[in-house]
Order: structure tokens, then sequence, then C-alpha cells
């Protein structure tokens, strides 16, 4: 991409923070506030040191990746963490339980021997997520009423058939991936350095320094990896992983552009472990020009952007009428306010300021690591290859079209991720069926943190063996969100999932395991994007692959029915042999940068929402990712789209945001029953929580018919959707 300049300042901003060195390195930090989730773990434990030292000694999984990610609330709710984490959890732990223990963090660089032992027995010790539709046949025998054991029973076949998905498309991606000559295989991550960078705990008891070592499996006080090599009263600022989100907006006057960042908020990753972090429009108002206000929310917190102005969509009535200032609350666009005239206004001497652009700036910094960036488009009226050109300035701007309003009901939850752990989603527990705002935002969330665990289980299960670890030492950035989809020629808001940078891989996987990896993380989206729909097809005896889906999946699946071919993709001239777009070549050859190949069909293909294109990214790291024409790392559900004369009155009254909205609240019903969102990791299994589960869903189903918000016989299986074939 050519516009990244605007956004340098913010990098360099996140790298001035971003340091190898020890616990006792940087500036001090003021210790944050201790979180009501660990205050009350305390307060059931108690304050001897040794029961809180085994809580999290033997309670919390290690985890190799760099400094602070979860923070003490993420890592006691995951269950898992590193030794910076586990080191912060414990430290909070006995700041409750005990506030007048003098307490200290110790740090060392551990031996060669030390670290390799580490990281075998955290290999050892690797668990997929438990996944409560496992359990689904089981609790359906034990379920007394009929509609609940009917549930229970499409949850397990549900599951059943994803699995069955998930092997199929692996195995045909993997020959495809072969007989192309393809080379592919996770290439070995040297984490020692890493894990060798080790933190623990100190508490001073009669006048001395008593180590506190939760990384240790079966830690008691005193016990150590390693002799202190430095301390420090808090854990130092460049010890914490930083997530920042900005908001930058461009325009332009005649050829000359201007960016502009309007927007922005900057947090540490352990500080949002009960909070959202949420892009969103705010409505225009009843009256008046149409004007999108963007907002950045970080929990109950908005910083808001300047509003941008539209203008009105096209009407009947001539510019100036009487009729059409009213459609535009008295305000007219298209003619000279002062002259109610058919006429068009003459053509301006002085170069019009118009709005170009909208991006949402994503970065990660973490320890030791060159931060993360990722730009989301929200809206770009200059087409992808003339703005990878360097042509923005002189470019035709897209029109102000009924298309062009979709992107104003995009709502994004912005999260960062390790693979097995996932920040800035809000809070956890059950999601009410109910329409408003929050409850969106939080059912957003809740299907970014099922995701990763689903992702997992679908790679465990599909293998069949005991699966190889997955392993990500820095952080990734995803999108679960309502984002413009095009179907048929016009853009409709829909339920999508995004996973736009991701490094977790199969720990020293072949190319099989890594093509598996690629599929599982997509069919994996599909879940969570279209989980209502799914769980639809499953009551009515249907495979999860009958059901229609837009991503790089549906795209090979519909060249290989239609006879198309694919090829392997290396070099510009590759592209150009290829029968895609202009836009969708020069996002393939930004692709193939950095040394990465793609896997191709030769031409685009057609799908029920259209005619698409896609194509698998082999990446040198030796990871199958996924990538549309439009750019996106994504899945969406299909939907029907809106017509023409319906797209911005929807939009300006909030009715295409509350129809996808409403899709987000019931998907996240079945992945609470699926992945055992809402209830204690270790039960997620036992029959009485998934009859719980299944008794939310006819709960829900009932709330959204009584709403009259569907229009099937099933509740919550989104009306506004194509019927099922």
């Amino acid at each position: 991409m050519k516009h990244r300049i605007v956004a340098i300042a913010l990098v360099a901003s996140l790298m001035a923070g971003c340091s190898s060195s020890g616990a006792s390195g940087g500036a001090t930090a003021t210790p944050a506030p201790i979180a009501p989730s660990v205050a009350a773990e305390a307060a059931r434990i108690g304050p001897a040191t040794a029961a809180l030292l085994a809580r999290v000694a033997d309670g919390v999984a290690y985890e190799t990746y760099a400094g602070v990610f979860r923070g003490a609330a993420v890592t006691l709710a995951d269950g898992a963490g590193n030794a910076y984490d586990k080191a912060l959890l414990l430290h909070d732990l006995v700041r409750s339980a005990s506030p007048s223990t003098p307490i200290r963090f110790a740090s060392c660089t551990l031996s060669s021997a030390q670290t390799d032992a580490l990281l075998s027995a955290e290999r050892s010790a690797y668990r997929t997520p438990s996944i409560a539709a496992r359990g689904a046949a089981a609790a359906a025998a034990k379920a007394t009423k009929a509609n609940t054991k009917a549930v229970l029973e499409h949850l397990g076949a549900l599951w059943t058939g994803t699995i069955a998905q998930a092997r199929d498309e692996s195995a045909a991606l993997a020959n495809d991936l072969h007989a192309a000559g393809a080379q592919s295989g996770a290439h070995a991550v040297d984490v020692r350095p890493i894990a060798a960078d080790h933190v623990w705990v100190q508490v001073q008891q009669n006048g001395a320094w008593l180590d506190l070592d939760p990384t240790l499996a079966k830690a008691k006080p005193g016990d150590a990896l390693c002799v202190a090599a430095s301390t420090a009263d808090v854990m130092p600022d460049d010890a914490y992983d930083t997530v920042s989100a900005t908001l930058r907006y461009q325009t332009r006057t005649g050829s000359k552009l201007d960016d502009a960042n309007v927007a922005a908020v900057s947090v540490r990753a352990a500080d949002v472990a009960e909070r959202s972090l949420t892009f969103r429009f705010e409505l225009p108002p009843d009256k008046g020009p149409l004007s999108f206000t963007p907002e950045l929310r970080l929990g109950p917190d908005i910083t808001t952007a300047p509003a941008i102005l539209v203008p009105p969509p096209p009407a009947d009535a001539a510019p100036g009428s009487s009729s059409m200032k009213k459609a535009q609350g008295g305000t007219d666009f298209f003619a000279s306010p002062a002259v109610e005239s058919a006429t068009p206004a003459p053509t301006p001497t002085i170069p019009q300021t118009e709005p170009v652009a909208l991006w949402l700036d994503v970065a990660v910094a973490t320890r030791g690591a060159k931060p993360v960036l990722v730009e989301r488009p929200i809206f770009d009226r200059v087409a992808y290859a003339d703005r990878a050109s360097g042509h923005a300035g002189t470019a035709t701007l897209a029109e102000w079209n009924d298309n062009a309003y979709a992107p104003f009901a995009t709502v994004w939850n912005i999260g960062t991720s390790l693979g097995s752990a996932v920040v800035g989603t809000g809070e956890r527990g059950k999601v009410a069926p109910k329409n408003d705002l929050p409850t969106t935002i939080r059912a957003l969330g809740g299907m970014q943190r099922s995701y990763y665990a689903v992702r997992r289980a679908i790679f465990a299960d599909e293998r069949g063996v005991k699966a190889l670890p997955i392993r990500n030492v820095v952080p990734g950035i995803s999108f679960a969100g309502i984002a413009p989809r095009m179907f048929n020629g016009l853009a409709a808001p829909v339920l999508t999932m995004d996973i736009a940078s991701d490094a977790a891989l199969p720990d020293g996987g072949n190319a099989s395991d890594v093509a598996a990896w690629g599929v599982a993380s997509l069919i994996a989206e599909r879940t969570a994007t279209n989980a209502d729909e799914l769980f639809a097809a499953a009551q009515r005896d249907m495979a999860p692959a009958l059901v229609p889906a837009m991503d790089v999946i549906a795209v090979f699946d519909a060249s290989r029915k239609a006879g198309g071919s694919a090829k392997l993709v290396a070099t510009s001239a590759d592209v150009d042999g290829l029968g895609a777009s202009t836009d969708a070549k020069a996002r393939l050859t930004d692709a193939l940068a950095n040394g990465a190949s793609a896997f191709a069909p030769v031409a685009p293909v057609a799908l029920p929402a259209g005619d698409d294109y896609g194509w698998w990214i082999l990446a040198p790291d030796g990871s199958v990712r996924d990538q549309m024409q439009d750019g996106m790392h994504d899945t969406g559900a299909e939907e029907a789209a809106l017509t023409p004369s319906e797209t911005s009155e929807s939009i300006k009254t909030g009715h295409a945001v509350n129809r996808a909205s409403r899709g987000a609240r019931c998907a996240l019903v079945v992945l609470g029953m699926l992945a055992g969102l809402f209830g204690d990791p270790s039960a997620t299994e036992s029959a009485d929580a998934l009859i719980g589960a299944a008794e939310d869903w006819e709960a829900a189903e009932e709330f959204y018919s009584a709403a009259g918000e569907s229009t099937s016989e099933l509740g919550c299986a989104a009306g506004a959707s194509p019927p099922l074939p």
C-alpha cells in the first residue's frame, strides 16, 4: 500500500516503548487497580502464600510469548499465560489477599538447558480447547424436554458436519498445493530468547525476600528457576503490549490530498481485559444533512472524530424543488440555496474539498518485536489500483451512489490476539437477547473470543491425532463486525469477521498441517459469523458445507465445480496472466511482497452473491492464509442486499445495522452452545451446562419471534437471509 505515511508517527511512538530488556528495564509504572475477578479469587483462596502460589503455578498453563499481553484478569480467565502474565497474576493475588505484604518482581535470563526444558514441558502440556458440542450427544440423552433434546442433537450434528467439511477442504487444498509444486510447512520459530526472559515474584517475610516462581510446576515458596539478576517494585512500562486505534481521514482539494488523524485511543493490552475496543458511526440526526460521526469506543469511554458530511442520495424530484428540500430536511446539496431552480448550479471555479477515504489504523506493539500495523479502510472512493500506483490525487472518485452509503453502517470490534488469547473484546458472560448497542458490541466481542477456541478445536479434531501446539509469539489483530459486502452489484452491511494479521501456526507442522490450519481458520470464521444459519441447516438435516458463504473456500469450491483451474503465482508476470480485475491484480501483487507467493484461480467464479475472486497466500513463514479481492481475510454470511431505493434511508435510520446486529446476537447464542463460551471452561462438556445452553437458545428464539424480527419459524435464523438450498 502507498498510503502509510501518516501512520509513521504512530508506529515510531510505539517502537519507542518496545524493548528487550529485563523486568527492571525502562520507566517504572504505577500498579494498576486489581481486577474484581482477581480480588474475588484472592478472597476465595485466602492469604496463605503457598496456596496463592499453587493456584497460579498449577492452575494456569504456561505459554511462550513476549511481555505482558493478557494481564492478571485475562490470565486468570484463560487459565494460561507466559512468565510475565503469570507473575502479574500472582502479584495481584498477593496484593489483594495480603495488602500489607511487601512484594516485587524479579528477573533473570534462563540458561539454554532451562529454556529447552521449559519449552519441552510447554509442548507436552498443550491441550486443545474443551468444546461443548463434543458432549452434545451425551447431554441429549440426559435431557428430559423434547425441544431441548432436539437442540442438543442438532448441535452435535453441526459439530460433526463441521469437522467433516474441514477434513474434505483440507485434503483438497493440500492436494492442490502439492500438484502445483507449492512448498509449504510451518517454519520453526526460535522462541528460546523469549522463553529465556524470565520473571517471577518475591515477597518479604521476616526481613528477607522469598521467591514465588509460578512458572515452576508444583512450585513451593522459596523455589525459583534462577537467581534474580534484577528486581523492580512494579512491572516496567516497556514490558506491556500496547494497542492503538487511529482514525485517519483523507480529503482532496483539486489534486491535493490531505490526511489527518482525527481520533485515536491507545491502551495497554492488559488494561482491556473486560472492555471492548469498537469503531462505529453515530447516525445522522432525523433532520438535516447526512452527517456521520466516527467513534472509537473503549468500554464506556467514547472518542469522536468530526462528522463526515456526505451528499444525500439522488431523488426523483429535481434538485431545488420543495419535495427535494423536504426529503433532505430543508437542505439542498444539488443547487444554490438562494435559487429554487431545476437548472444545475454552474461549475464552481474554486476547487471543492471532497471526502475521499476513512481508515481505521490498528497497531500493536510487543516487547522486542516490530509493531504490527493494520489498515482497515472504512470507505475509500479511490480504486485500489489507482491508489497502489500513486494516482490517488488525480483518480476519478467513486460516485455517491446507493452503494456509497453502506460503509456508514460499519461497526468493528477490534481484537488483539495470541491465537489462544484475545483482548479488547469486552466482558465475558451471557449476552441476553436484547436490541441495543451495548448488547451488539458484547455479541461481537463474544464472537471473537469463541472464534479462537473453535479454530483450534476444528484443527485438532480434523487432524484426529494429538494436536500440534499452536504457536503465536507476536500478537495479531482481528475484527468482528458489521461491514458492507457486495451482492450482485449491490452493497449490504452484513455480519463478518476478518483475521487481518495473524502469526499463529502449528508448531513444527508439515505441509498438510499448515493447509489444515488455514482451512480451520476460515471455517471457524464461517462458524462465528453464520452460526445461526448453520444451526438452522442442522435442524433441516443439512450439511454445513451446503450453507452459502463468501470466502476463499467458496471461491475454490465453485472453481472446481465449474472445471476451472488454479495456479501458483509468484511474480507480477504471473499475476498479469490471470483473468482478474485490475484492483484484484493490484492487491495480489501487493500480497506477493516480501517473498510470498499465492495459489489463485485463473479467473473469477460465480457465487450466489455474484462473481467473486480470492486466493491463498503462501507466506515466507510457511503459513497458508486466505485473501479476497476486496483485501479482507474474512468470511461473511450471505444476506439479501438492500434495493437501491432502500439503501440510504436504511442506513440513516439504523435499519441496516439493526438487521446485522440481530444476526450477531443470534449467532452468539449458538456459539455459546457450541464453544461453551459462557461457563467454566472445565465444565463446558458437562451435560448440565449443555442443557442450560440449549435452554438459552430456546429463550432467544422465543424473544426474536415475539419481537417480530424473524420471518421464519426458526426464530433466530435470520429471516432476511436468502432461503437455504
